[in-house]
Parts: C-alpha cells; sequence; structure tokens
C-alpha cells in the first residue's frame, strides 16, 4: 500500500496536475478585484456584459491559439473589441493572465505588477468583465483569464468642445451685452434721480 502511495506521489510530481482545476468564474475574479478596490477605499466596479463579452471572446481567442498577448489578437489591438460589442468608453483598461488556477491568486499577481494595479486600482473605471478560457499553455492545462476595465463615454462627450477663441470670444459677447444693460441701467436710474427732485 505504501509503495502504491509512493509511486502514485512520483507519477504526480512528474506529470504535474492531470487537468484544469474545477474552474475560475468571472464572477469569483471579480469578487476578488473589487474587494482589492475596498481594501484601498476604492468603489467596487460593476460588472459589464459587454466587457464581458469582450472578455469571453478575448479569453477562447487566445487560448484556441496558445498565446498570451495584448497586441496579436484578431481583434486589431485591445480597443477595438470594445467597439465590437458596442460599449462607448471614454477610457478602458485591460488585464491577461494565464496558467493561474484561482481567481485569489491572479489578483495577487496582478497586484505585484504596476500596470496591471493601476488598472484594478484606476478610480475612473466604473465598469468590468472578467472571462477565464480553459486551454493549452505551455504544454499543460491552463486558464486564460481576461479582464476588461472601463468608464462608459458620458452622454456629452459627443460635444465638441468650444476652442479657446471660441470660448473668449462668447466670454466676450456676454461682457458686452452686460455693459448695454448696465448703461441702461444707470440711464434708469438717472431718470429717476430727475423725477425724485
Amino acid at each position: 500500500m505504501s509503495r502504491l502511495l509512493l509511486l502514485l506521489s512520483l507519477l504526480s510530481l512528474i506529470l504535474g496536475p492531470l487537468s484544469v482545476s474545477a474552474g475560475i468564474t468571472p464572477q469569483e475574479i471579480i469578487e476578488e478585484i473589487n474587494g482589492r478596490r475596498l481594501e484601498y477605499n476604492l468603489s467596487v466596479l460593476s460588472e459589464s456584459p459587454e466587457l464581458a463579452q469582450a472578455a469571453r471572446v478575448k479569453a477562447e481567442e487566445l487560448a484556441g491559439k496558445g498565446y498570451l498577448e495584448h497586441s496579436k489578437s484578431q481583434s486589431g489591438g485591445t480597443w477595438p473589441i470594445l467597439e465590437r460589442v458596442n460599449y462607448p468608453y471614454s477610457r478602458a483598461g485591460e488585464n491577461l493572465a494565464v496558467h493561474v488556477f484561482e481567481a485569489e491568486n491572479v489578483v495577487a499577481y496582478w497586484m505585484m505588477s504596476s500596470t496591471h494595479k493601476a488598472n484594478l486600482l484606476n478610480e475612473k473605471f466604473e465598469d468590468v468583465g472578467a472571462y477565464a478560457a480553459s486551454g493549452i499553455y505551455s504544454g499543460k492545462s491552463s486558464y486564460y483569464i481576461v479582464v476588461y476595465f472601463g468608464a462608459p463615454k458620458s452622454e456629452d462627450a459627443n460635444v465638441p468642445a468650444q476652442s479657446e477663441k471660441e470660448q473668449i470670444a462668447a466670454l466676450s459677447d456676454k461682457i458686452k451685452n452686460l455693459q448695454v444693460i448696465l448703461v441702461q441701467m444707470l440711464s434708469l436710474l438717472n431718470t429717476l434721480l430727475k423725477l425724485s427732485l
């Protein structure tokens, strides 16, 4: 019996894990992210169906091709995928990870990277979407984890901003209008004073 246990132990050391654990869910990842944000007194992120869809598409693409890179996706880069899923954003971020089997560990890993940590703790982000797709990485069963962070575009973001010259011209017009009103008020006051004498 002890020889069998020894043999099984040696076999597991040589072969490593035979399969990926039961799974990392998007909800677990988002809970870990929001837990970290609360530790830093930041607001929790709302789960966005559009960002979740983008994360699923990207994670499945990476798992299918067996690589982990921001720039080699079929989406043509990081942000066109957000436009494809109709998420109008003013700012966005993307965190990727592979070969991590627990949500807690992936967030801890991201906290050790300044760029990933900046996304996790960005106070301007409001929404999040996550996905973990199983695949093979470096010959081993793995999870490809993708998280998108976003801040939706405000409704007035489509209104073009006034140039400095336009702002000065508008203020100048207001000043001229106020001057006319002031002259009219002084004239009226002068007339009232004459009538009262």
